[in-house]
């Protein structure tokens, strides 16, 4: 775990700078994004999760919100939990196309 789940992202997270000034968004919900989340919320970034498995959502602890892709368009809901800004950093740990096109739409001018 230590080294796949969170190491990962860990190594991202580092090289993105991420710190307690950014939101952060990181969609699925499996070993490594799961790891992600611990990872931000460790650095104190604000976290938002998305995951479309029920169970997987709730084992993102420490995120701020965990978002269901299942139940609509998204980016309304990340535009509101940002005040209209968009995210500062992302990270896709599912692989799926939509999630990294939600990636891109989420995030703010100039984010990483």
């Amino acid at each position: 775990m230590a080294c796949c789940g969170l190491g990962s992202t860990f190594g991202a997270m580092q090289r993105l700078g991420v710190s307690a000034f950014d939101t952060m968004l990181i969609t699925g919900m499996g070993p490594v994004g799961l790891g992600g989340v611990i990872n931000g919320v460790y650095r104190g970034a604000r976290v938002i999760a998305v995951e479309q498995h029920p169970y997987r959502r709730q084992l993102a602890l420490g995120a701020s919100a965990a978002l269901d892709p299942g139940a609509g368009d998204l980016l309304p809901a990340i535009t509101d939990l940002t005040g209209g800004t968009g995210v500062d950093k992302a990270i896709d740990c599912s692989g799926a196309a939509a999630a990294q096109r939600l990636l891109s739409a989420a995030a703010r001018p100039g984010a990483l």
